[in-house]
């Protein structure tokens, strides 16, 4: 009787155990994915010269305008990778867009300098990635998992052709 609850316990620790390193694991693949995200996003942002076709640019949601400009391609990137939509807390100053992702735009003079009199204003916008958790009921009992893991990056400044049309507030 005494080997049945030895093996018991050994046949416990080790499921336990594997359980953690499959979590460790999907945990990694997901911030792989929501850094990958974070960077396509920026990099896209980077092409366009600033965040455009958004039908709803200092608010948030929206959805994109028809054509070819940033809104949309990172539309079509999210589709194609299948990023999937969370229930997430924009941090302050940030806009909520296409339900999976946050962003803002800070704006900028020549140099660093943030006087609005400067002749050359541009702007950097900073992206607010999460972390997707979907483990089957730990997620509605533990809601705040989205908000803890996410991931940050900013693009760099993107100077003003002289229309300004990049500089959102």
């Amino acid at each position: 009787m005494r080997e049945a609850i030895g093996g018991a316990l050994s046949i416990q620790l080790i499921a336990i155990f594997l359980f953690i390193i499959n979590a460790y694991l999907a945990f990694n693949v997901n911030y792989t994915k929501a850094f990958n995200v974070k960077n396509e996003i920026i990099n896209i942002i980077e092409k366009f010269e600033g965040y455009t076709g958004d039908t709803n640019p200092n608010g948030d949601g929206g959805s994109c305008t028809n054509g070819n400009n940033a809104c949309n391609q990172i539309a079509d990137y999210l589709e194609q990778i299948a990023y999937p939509a969370n229930d997430f807390q924009c941090a302050d100053g940030f806009h909520k867009k296409l339900d999976r992702f946050c962003i803002r735009s800070v704006q900028e003079g020549y140099l660093g300098s943030t006087s609005n009199n400067s002749q050359y204003m541009g702007s950097h916008y900073e992206v607010q990635t999460f972390v997707p958790i979907a483990f089957p009921g730990l997620d509605k009992i533990l809601p705040i998992f989205s908000q803890v893991f996410s991931v940050r990056g900013e693009t760099s400044v993107i100077y003003s052709s002289g229309t300004n049309t990049e500089i959102q507030d």
